[in-house]
């Protein structure tokens, strides 16, 4: 299980705001990208039940057995499978495999059914990820939603590979207050750069509102969903290789402590 905590950089993030950069990330459950589900063999228990968090679910009937010669298995039952599905977490496992932590400037875990991130200092910025082996092509989703009054902005982070104390990978940003939304690129180097400049858009719910958010990276392409509406697409030749990794980060301003909860985050291979 690797676990890292960065706190050397800073970030230019529009409106000439500079981020201090907290990540925390985790590898514990990572997704091989060629299985969408494990293998199952006559040789398991019968009774077992394999659940995949909330929306997929397999499982076993009870075994029949004949004779002591003959058991029959009866069929497998598949509800609400979705073969491209590579990996989804609803967060109400809290054993599920992200991080739980708490340090001096703020808390990472589990939370009545979501994962919270608490910055208790002002322009912070936190990242964390389930450590994801993705295709070249995939889809990332996740439900966020401010949790305090406070303004605070978050997103999802995709096309993250990570080297020492560096990373380099894609941010969507969106700041619920002004439904503004930002999409920039980071290098190995440390340095940042601003795709799309921060973007009004009437698909982002104000205040504490849920938003859906949803990133399609297929060839050198990012499509950009925000409540099921398409905002936008970007053209890139970066960060397209497989087997990289995605997640979450929220970012406190001027005003802190921020709450931002996250829920249902998923990773689907794209047809």
């Amino acid at each position: 299980m690797k676990f890292k905590i960065f706190s050397v950089f800073t970030i230019a993030v529009g409106l000439g705001l500079l981020l201090a950069l907290t990540v925390a990330v985790q590898g514990a459950k990572g997704v091989d990208a060629n299985l969408a589900i494990p293998s199952i063999g006559p040789d398991d228990p019968a009774t077992k039940t394999v659940a995949f968090q909330s929306s997929m679910s397999l499982s076993y009937t009870s075994t029949i057995n004949i004779t002591p010669e003959i058991t029959i298995y009866l069929p497998l039952v598949f509800r609400n499978y979705n073969p491209l599905l590579l990996y989804f977490d609803d967060f109400s496992d809290p054993n599920s495999g992200w991080v739980i932590l708490d340090k001096e400037w703020g808390k990472a875990g589990y939370l009545n059914g979501e994962y919270q991130i608490l910055l208790k200092n002002t322009l912070d910025y936190t990242l964390v990820t389930p450590d994801l082996v993705l295709p070249s092509d995939y889809r990332i989703e996740v439900d966020a939603r401010q949790a305090s009054s406070i303004a605070s902005s978050y997103g999802l982070i995709f096309g993250l590979k990570f080297s020492g104390d560096t990373y380099e990978g894609y941010q969507i940003i969106v700041y619920p207050t002004t439904q503004k939304y930002l999409l920039t690129k980071r290098n190995m180097d440390g340095s940042v750069s601003e795709l799309i400049d921060w973007t009004y858009s009437t698909a982002i719910h104000q205040g504490m509102g849920t938003n859906h958010l949803r990133v399609d990276r297929i060839g050198t392409v990012i499509y950009l969903y925000i409540n099921d509406t398409l905002v936008t697409t970007f053209t890139d030749s970066s960060f397209t290789s497989s087997g990289r990794d995605a997640g979450v980060a929220a970012f406190s301003g001027y005003s802190a402590p921020v709450d931002v909860r996250f829920d249902n985050f998923s990773a689907y291979r794209t047809p």
